[in-house]
Formats: structure tokens, C-alpha cells, sequence
């Protein structure tokens, strides 16, 4: 089975799980588009790590990476309040060794200063990105709108293998383990 099709599989049983019958048709086109773009990742993106901001290095990142992507639509205060549900993707990017995590912030800019207080002083143990300028969803205006499409795994082609959040249900993390499976062979 070709790539393309086997990601089409995966992320089409990943839909059937989390829309409705009428809105599969539409979400399966939307997915289709979805994994034939490259996702590109800006040189300009801060990160914080240990409470201090830097700009990031994105060459020392791995191929394959998994992004969680919170543009400036999403309350981001309340997306920082909730980030240590995400901890059990970092801890597997580390067990795993073959991908990295990336949680990206575009926040509105009125919003951009209270975010990067936010997470300074939280006590995250992984590092969170910054997206001030909007370089990201700027260079990916290909990301679906709808929220669905903002937590995806990219190949390391820079292509989406899988979309959605695995840590929030079991039948989506035993997917994006066996695309992580896949992606080796």
C-alpha cells in the first residue's frame, strides 16, 4: 500500500470516530488536501523553556513532529491552563526518540504579552512556542480553520500522517502509534 493511501486510511478511521455522518464527506476532502501540503516551520518562533524565551532553534528539531497548534481564534489563557494534558505526548516523543512535540501559540496580538507572562511563570517541563509575527499560520494557510486540523503529526516530509489529538482518546492514540509504527518501516 502506497503512502498516501495508508495515511488516507488512518486518518478517515480517525474522522469515522469524531464527526458526524453528513459532515464525513466534507471532513474527508478537507483531509485528502490536508495531508498532500508541506507543512513549514518559521525561523522566527520563540520558545520558552524553564520560564525563559528564547528564539528557537528549529534545526536541532527531529524529522517527524507532532504539532499542537492553537491559533488566535482559541482562548489561549485557557489553552495554557490545561497545557499539562499534553505532558503524556512529550513523555512518549522521549521514550520514543523519533519525534518532537511542538505546542505553537499564535495568539491575537493584544494577547501576545499576557501569553508569554503566562507561560514564564507556569512550571511547564517542556517547551512551548511562540508564534508573535503569525509566520506560522501565515506560511501554512493550507491548516484548516476548524480546530479538528490543529494537532497533527507531520511526516518527514514536512506532510500530516495523522491529524488529531492522541491523548484524548484511546482509539486516536492507537492510531498515531501505529502511524508512528509506519512511518519506520
Amino acid at each position: 500500500m502506497d503512502r498516501l493511501k495508508f495515511q488516507i486510511i488512518i486518518l478517515a478511521v480517525v474522522l469515522s470516530v469524531s464527526v458526524s455522518c453528513g459532515d464525513k464527506r466534507s471532513m474527508l476532502k478537507t483531509l485528502t488536501e490536508f495531508t498532500k501540503t508541506e507543512i513549514v516551520l518559521p525561523e522566527d518562533l520563540e520558545v520558552c523553556a524553564d520560564g525563559i524565551f528564547r528564539i528557537a532553534d528549529m534545526s536541532t528539531l527531529k524529522p517527524m513532529k507532532m504539532i499542537v497548534y492553537y491559533d488566535s481564534t482559541e482562548c489561549s489563557n485557557c489553552r495554557i491552563s490545561h497545557i499539562m494534558e499534553l505532558e503524556p505526548l512529550y513523555r512518549l516523543s522521549k521514550e520514543d526518540g523519533r519525534f518532537d512535540v511542538l505546542i505553537i501559540f499564535s495568539p491575537a496580538d493584544e494577547d501576545i504579552e499576557t501569553v508569554r507572562l503566562q507561560l514564564m511563570y507556569q512550571d511547564i517541563p517542556f517547551p512551548v512556542y511562540l508564534d508573535t509575527f503569525k509566520t506560522f499560520s501565515l506560511m501554512n494557510s493550507s491548516i484548516p480553520q476548524d480546530i479538528m486540523f490543529h494537532s497533527f503529526m507531520m511526516d518527514m516530509d514536512g506532510k500530516p500522517v495523522f491529524v488529531g489529538n492522541p491523548t484524548l482518546d484511546d482509539v486516536l492514540n492507537k492510531v498515531f502509534e501505529e502511524v508512528l509504527y509506519k512511518c519506520y518501516i
